[in-house]
C-alpha cells in the first residue's frame, strides 16, 4: 500500500489511519477477538511503520481515528474494540513525533457514517449510541482530521470529538 501510494504520488505526506469494527458477539464470548484487534490496532500500528520512512523523508504526519470508545471507564459492547481504539490512542500519544513526524489522533464518539445512519432508521439513537446518545457528522471529523494535518504544533494530541460539546484536547 505504501510502496504504491509513493510510486503514485511521489512521496508521501500524510497518512490517515482509519478503519474499525467489530461483530457479535464480542470478548469474552467470541473465540475469534484477534481479528477485531489486529483491524483496529495491528493494521494501524503496521500502516505507520510502513509509512514512517516515506513521511520522514517529507516531514509528514499521520492521524489516526480512534473511538470515544477507547477513552471510557464503564461497559462497553465491544470489547476488543475499545481495547483496540484504547491502544491507537496510547500509541498516537506515546510516538508523538518519531524520525520528524507528527502522530496525531482523532477521538470520535459515534459518527453518521452510512451503517449508523441505516441503524438509526430501526431503533431509537439510545440502542445505537452509546451515553451521550449523540451523532456527530462525518465532516465534523474531517475537519478535525484536517485540523491535526495542518497544526504543525499539535504532535502527540487527541482531539476528542462528542456530539453537542466543543472538540476538546485529552489532557
Amino acid at each position: 500500500m505504501v510502496a504504491e501510494a509513493v510510486e503514485r504520488l511521489g512521496g508521501l505526506e500524510i497518512l490517515v489511519n482509519n478503519a474499525g469494527g467489530y461483530t457479535s458477539p464480542t470478548y469474552p464470548e467470541n473465540a475469534n477477538w484477534r481479528a477485531s484487534l489486529e483491524l483496529n490496532l495491528g493494521a494501524v500500528m503496521e500502516a505507520t511503520r510502513q509509512a514512517l520512512p516515506a513521511l520522514a523523508a517529507n516531514g509528514g504526519c499521520v492521524v489516526n481515528v480512534a473511538s470515544s470508545a477507547g477513552l471510557g471507564a464503564v461497559p462497553y459492547a465491544g470489547v476488543e474494540y475499545a481495547v483496540a481504539k484504547a491502544g491507537v490512542i496510547r500509541l498516537s500519544t506515546a510516538l508523538g513525533r518519531v524520525d520528524g513526524v507528527r502522530v496525531n489522533c482523532v477521538c470520535p464518539h459515534t459518527v453518521a457514517t452510512e451503517g449508523v445512519l441505516r441503524a438509526l432508521e430501526a431503533a431509537p439513537i439510545e440502542d445505537i449510541a452509546p451515553p451521550p446518545p449523540t451523532v456527530i457528522g462525518v465532516d465534523v471529523v474531517v475537519d478535525a482530521v484536517l485540523r491535526l494535518i495542518q497544526d504543525e504544533s499539535l504532535a502527540g494530541t487527541v482531539l476528542v470529538l462528542v456530539g453537542g460539546e466543543e472538540p476538546r484536547f485529552l489532557d
